[in-house]
């Protein structure tokens, strides 16, 4: 009895340096890999940053361009002045943000490698945004900076997808300091509504994951709150107005479709609440109902409204 007694006693001093060799190198990988962004060390980032610039300048170097990435250099400089162009850019089916940047970068640089240099310096300061401001591991950030979409699609790849991650990730930047004063999310979200159709899409949905924090911090009253929200979605709404009047309707669809009796402008309103119903074989492989595809658009962005922000610190009590 007494031997037990003794074992009893001694039994957490004998395995206590056990555990502890053994979770103290966890623990310290564990704050290496996977800290949130305050407890970062810089230069790692840095080298993140570094390490991708060089992947994607390769890349670049060997890249051939496409006709339809040189087709919106040669729309953005056509005309005599910016006015000009947009008269020709209408009815192609995208919005003029794109173009109006591509012909700036030309009046000042004045070489065609301009095309190139614009989707580059999106990308890196989209990246940039990802690596320092948000707040996910560091492993995750890798994951998502060497994915086919910011190593390539959006970078390498002269087109205006790039610029709608920038403005979703300058979104999701400036979302927790905004949110309730000034027209600063309202000015993102009119540019990203005037990148391409997904941007303005995009917009519309960002409002709605905005009003429902709103509603989730202040409760179904008026409040300054929802006041500067409404001043913000007016402002986005306008970006969208001046997107589907930039591009609709496109050369294809007035071919294809007599809108003679129908507002372009009320699809592209439509597409923002059954947006399912827009892209059904992008999204769903014409699996799904439009409205079940829009359903489950929508649900997926409801974790959002669980007490976190995008790009913030994620709170001790978040699960």
């Amino acid at each position: 009895m007494t031997q037990l007694a003794d074992d009893a006693v001694l039994q957490p001093y004998r395995t206590e340096p056990q555990r502890g060799s053994l979770i103290r190198p966890l623990q310290i990988l564990d704050d290496w890999l996977f800290a949130p962004k305050r407890d970062r060390r810089s230069w790692r980032d840095i080298l993140l940053l570094a390490g991708w610039m060089a992947l994607v300048g390769f890349q670049i170097a060997r890249h051939v361009m496409w006709r339809d990435e040189v087709r919106a250099l040669t729309i953005a400089l056509n005309g005599d002045d910016p006015i000009a162009m947009l008269r020709g850019l209408h009815g192609e089916g995208h919005p003029a943000l794109w173009y109006l940047l591509l012909r700036g970068a030309h009046a000042v640089f004045g070489r065609g490698e301009v095309l190139p240099g614009v989707a580059f310096v999106a990308g890196l300061v989209t990246v940039a945004l990802l690596i320092f401001r948000s707040p996910f591991p560091r492993p995750l950030v890798l994951l998502l900076i060497t994915s086919h979409a910011l190593l390539f699609e959006y970078v390498v790849m002269a087109r205006n997808y790039g610029i709608s991650a920038l403005f979703l990730f300058a979104i999701a930047a400036c979302y927790p300091a905004h949110r309730d004063r000034g027209v600063l999310l309202g000015a993102l979200l009119l540019l990203l509504a005037n990148t391409n159709v997904v941007g303005a899409i995009m917009a519309g949905a960002f409002l709605l994951f905005w009003l429902f924090d709103l509603l989730e911090a202040h409760g179904w009253r008026w409040s300054p709150q929802l006041t500067n929200f409404a001043i913000n979605a007016i402002i986005a709404t306008i970006g969208v107005a001046i997107c589907a009047a930039t591009m609709l309707p496109t050369y294809n669809d007035a071919a294809a479709r007599d809108w003679s009796h129908a507002s372009p402008l009320t699809a592209a309103m439509l597409s923002l609440v059954n947006p399912g119903a827009t892209s059904l074989g992008a999204l769903f492989a014409n699996l799904l109902p439009g409205i079940v595809g829009s359903v489950l658009l929508f649900a997926a962005t409801l974790p959002c409204c669980r007490g976190g922000r995008p790009f913030s610190p994620p709170s001790p009590h978040f699960c």
